[in-house]
């Protein structure tokens, strides 16, 4: 009497084995993008509250006083940039693909804005600079891209200055 399997079992258990393996690589595929973009939004979340909680607990920056802290939010731009008192602006890259997809400030779409925060205030100005005229707006909202694909959507108010997540349109 033999024992064993015979070809065709094994090549059975092979292709199903092989359907399995591709089902699960597609499915993990799948999930370790939808990390990647988590991460990448976060990653541009905590950049952003980390400048906000700076001017909410400190008037001060490496040794130095300052009176307003400028944040740039500009749309085709990758990374988010801050100044203290100045024009002299330091950009904070982030790790994944990011990138600021469109902006609008009370409903007018605009190529980039300044959220000017006060020390110790919950409100904040925000404040474009179309050519000669300087417009300050209530609200703005923009779309957040990351690795070209996945967007979400955020929105800061003058009152509050939070970074507030919403959904897309």
């Amino acid at each position: 009497m033999k024992k064993g399997f015979t070809l065709i079992e094994i090549t059975i258990v092979i292709v199903i084995v092989s359907i399995l393996l591709t089902v699960t690589m597609q499915f993990w595929s799948k999930r370790i993008d939808d990390l990647w973009y988590q991460t990448g939004k976060e990653q541009f979340i905590i950049a952003y509250e980390k400048l906000y909680s700076q001017a909410m607990t400190s008037n001060y920056h490496e040794g130095a006083r300052y009176d307003i802290l400028h944040i740039t939010l500009s749309s085709g731009e990758n990374t988010l940039s801050y100044a203290y008192d100045s024009d002299d602006y330091q950009k904070i890259n982030i790790s994944a693909p990011v990138v600021i997809s469109w902006l609008q400030a009370d409903g007018n779409i605009i190529n980039d804005v300044n959220l000017d925060l006060q020390p110790y205030t919950l409100w904040c100005w925000i404040v474009s600079n179309d050519g000669d005229e300087i417009h300050t707006w209530s609200m703005v909202s923009f779309g957040l891209i990351v690795k070209s694909q996945k967007q979400y959507c955020f929105s800061i108010k003058n009152d509050t200055c939070k970074l507030i997540e919403q959904k897309c349109e």
